[in-house]
């Protein structure tokens, strides 16, 4: 199959299981979801003028980041920085992209005590899943790309979460979720997050060593354990340093199933999309 008609397919898949509400779900026939509809305004994107599936994919996303920031609201959400990034590359004049900027900057993980049982320095604070809860790598690292493609890069809060996650990165060069050792055993790197925090460390040139060490990690380990989202995020991360893809979007497409989908899943089959295009057309969405 051409990357073309794949591409054609995975489109036709996205606009087939799109909500009455403008938004997506994570699987067909669910409530539409911020992280599943995020990406797949970001898949069918055209670069032109806005579509009415655009439009009302950033009016859904708009109405729930506002909602997510409420007072009421119980506690931010990581979405947030997913919302900041898709009206970043969807509309770039949104008035609620500012109230996000705002949110993100004064929101994030706590500082904790450090404790014997990890090496690392604790006190650095990244963004978390939760807000006022332990830093960890991956909405760390989607906050920092959010900021930095809306053109907040030299703010002291991006500068130590660059910090944290570079403490954060494990002896073997790449990234597990959050610690990178527990009670003296180092643990393994996952990919998916590794590709994520060397995506978010662009522009930051003390990190450059602790980048290409990671990239070299990707690059072992992608092919040898694949998956969907591994295989998409080491697409989008590869060109953006330079790096050949190689084989590995041959082997995302192979993934890809008859309905056009990857996995039945919206998220996966947008990121796969999202790959599939920074290749093709040179469009990036992680790209700062």
């Amino acid at each position: 199959m051409s990357e073309r008609h794949a591409n054609e397919k995975a489109r036709r898949f996205l606009l087939a299981v799109r909500n009455p509400d403008g938004g997506w779900p994570y699987t067909p026939g669910n409530p539409s979801s911020p992280e599943a509809t995020c990406y797949a305004a970001m898949a069918l994107w055209s670069g032109q003028a806005a579509s009415d599936v655009s439009r009302q994919a950033i009016a859904w996303i708009s109405k729930h980041a506002r909602a997510g920031m409420a007072p009421s609201a119980l506690h931010s959400h990581w979405t947030n920085s997913l919302a900041l990034l898709a009206l970043e590359r969807l509309q770039p004049s949104a008035d609620v992209k500012q109230e996000l900027v705002k949110y993100l900057l004064s929101s994030g993980g706590k500082r904790a005590e450090s404790s014997p049982l990890s090496r690392m320095n604790s006190q650095l604070r990244g963004w978390s899943w939760i807000d006022a809860t332990f830093s960890w790598v991956e909405p760390t690292s989607y906050a920092l790309l959010a900021l930095k493609c809306a053109g907040i890069q030299r703010h002291e809060r991006i500068h130590e979460a660059e910090r944290m996650l570079c403490d954060r990165v494990g002896r073997d060069g790449g990234w597990n979720y959050g610690n990178p050792n527990v009670r003296d055993v180092d643990l393994p790197s996952m990919m998916p997050t590794t590709a994520l925090a060397a995506m978010a460390l662009q522009q930051c040139d003390a990190a450059g060593p602790i980048v290409n060490r990671a990239l070299s990690v990707i690059e072992q380990e992608v092919p040898a354990h694949p998956s969907t989202l591994s295989l998409a995020l080491a697409v989008l991360c590869f060109p953006i340093y330079g790096k050949p893809a190689g084989r590995l979007p041959e082997l995302l497409t192979a993934r890809q199933q008859p309905d056009g989908s990857w996995r039945a899943q919206v998220h996966l089959t947008a990121l796969a999309l999202l790959a599939s295009r920074a290749t093709a057309e040179g469009i990036n969405v992680f790209k700062v």
